[in-house]
């Protein structure tokens, strides 16, 4: 039986082609719905090859046809239509808000933002205001952290050293809080002159040791009960007291324990003792951490005294007065 032809135009010429029935169903999707297999074999193409890009589950694909093609949502008749639509779904985010949690879907990717979360409220509005600039910005928290301190191998870094699991985390919450409370960190301890950066990370890696707002530090100390130091008793901690001596008069070698220095430690260095104070430190005035102790304590040339205080911050970023709240209340005697 001979097959039946169809005709194309081709750099306008008439092509005959006599396609088996199997090409002959692969080529019917080209013509309209209402045509027929056998209406289509009989048929002549008036007009030269359209091509379109249609996405089907998710994967592009190009095809012809001899008719005129209409452009649906899934379906474009040029490269620049499909390139438009690409972008705007690129840049497109979904979201779903209810009373506890905001999903946000976006690239790919989805996050999760709870009422517990300082960005939730700015997010819901940002949403509702469809501001997708003011979204990303709140979500896309690893962009931040790179952009302020530095993702390496996976992992973030802080003046080229790796920090490790505890302060990473605690790096991605104050980011959530104030990004430019690390950038201030970073540039401070940019510009300390000792070699202390790395054993400094270990020892904000430990539980209560909390950024300050300008990109100091809390750390604490143990105290005489009248706030005087306890190794000579002549050093006034204060709060509200700021101590200082010679930087050149610190000993820097980290492997040389209880050396001279202003010294502070972590909540877990100190909390066995009953007067202690917070205290904030600049990085750039740490002059060394020590590798016994689980880099617990370390020694400065400054150290400001804050507040009497009997339990540990627990909380990524403190500003000033929440951290002088925290302070133990004086008792009250009545006449």
């Amino acid at each position: 039986m001979a097959r039946k032809a169809i005709y194309v135009i081709r750099n306008g010429e008439v092509k005959e082609k006599r396609p088996t029935p199997e090409q002959l169903e692969d080529l019917r999707p080209f013509w309209p719905d209402r045509a027929s297999a056998q209406a289509v074999a009989n048929s002549i193409a008036v007009g030269t090859r359209t091509y379109y890009y249609k996405i089907v589950n998710g994967k592009i694909k190009r095809s012809w046809s001899t008719v005129e093609v209409e452009p649906t949502k899934n379906l474009f008749t040029s490269k620049q239509q499909l390139d438009e639509h690409l972008s705007s779904m690129a840049e497109s985010i979904d979201y779903t808000i209810t009373r506890g949690t905001i999903s946000i879907f976006y690239n790919g990717k989805s996050y999760n933002i709870t009422a517990a979360d300082k960005r939730f409220g700015k997010l819901k509005k940002a949403c509702l205001n469809e501001d997708n600039a003011a979204i990303l910005d709140l979500v896309d928290l690893e962009s931040k952290v790179k952009e302020v301190s530095g993702v390496q191998n996976g992992k973030v870094v802080m003046q080229g050293h790796e920090t490790e699991k505890g302060l990473t985390k605690k790096i991605v919450e104050t980011v959530q809080a104030d990004p430019e409370v690390i950038r201030k960190f970073n540039s401070r301890l940019a510009k300390n002159p000792s070699k202390s950066a790395k054993n400094l990370l270990k020892f904000l890696n430990h539980h209560g040791c909390c950024f300050l707002e300008d990109g100091r530090f809390v750390a604490y100390k143990y105290v005489n009960s009248d706030f005087t130091d306890r190794y000579t008793g002549k050093l006034d901690y204060s709060p509200g007291k700021t101590v200082t001596m010679p930087r050149n008069k610190v000993v820097e070698d980290p492997n040389k324990p209880c050396q001279s220095g202003l010294h502070v430690g972590t909540w877990e260095y100190v909390r066995s003792n009953s007067t202690i104070v917070a205290v904030v430190v600049d990085p750039y005035n740490v002059v060394s951490v020590p590798n016994d102790y689980g880099h617990q304590k370390m020694r400065c040339c400054k150290v400001e005294s804050v507040v009497q205080i009997k339990s540990l911050i627990d909380k990524p970023v403190i500003t000033m007065k929440e951290l002088k709240d925290l302070g133990v209340k004086p008792n009250v005697i009545l006449n």
